[in-house]
């Protein structure tokens, strides 16, 4: 695998088409909410592997694959700790 970034951004592009396919109302009915939420969550791994192609595909100046490694990382951060803050919730009552 001479050039990585090609096939981390084919990876990132192969996760999505399942989630364009899958977007409509009639497919949430089709796979059930519970099924098609679990699908949809591949929307973070492709968030993360289109980071990482960015990452690899620019040679010189970092600064903009790192804003949008934030801009990604901030929203995610911020949702696993109110799923964290909700699970402790559930357990204490």
């Amino acid at each position: 695998m001479k050039r990585k970034f090609i096939a981390v951004g084919f990876a990132a592009l192969a996760l999505l088409v399942p989630l364009a396919v899958t977007s409509s109302d009639a497919w949430v009915r089709r796979l059930g909410y519970l099924r098609w939420k679990r699908l949809h969550r591949l929307a973070y791994a492709a968030a993360a592997l289109g980071v990482a192609h960015f990452l690899w595909r620019v040679k010189a100046d970092h600064r903009k694959p790192a804003i949008f490694a934030v801009i990604v990382a901030v929203p995610l951060a911020l949702r696993a700790l109110a799923r964290a803050r909700r699970a402790m919730i559930r357990r204490t009552g």
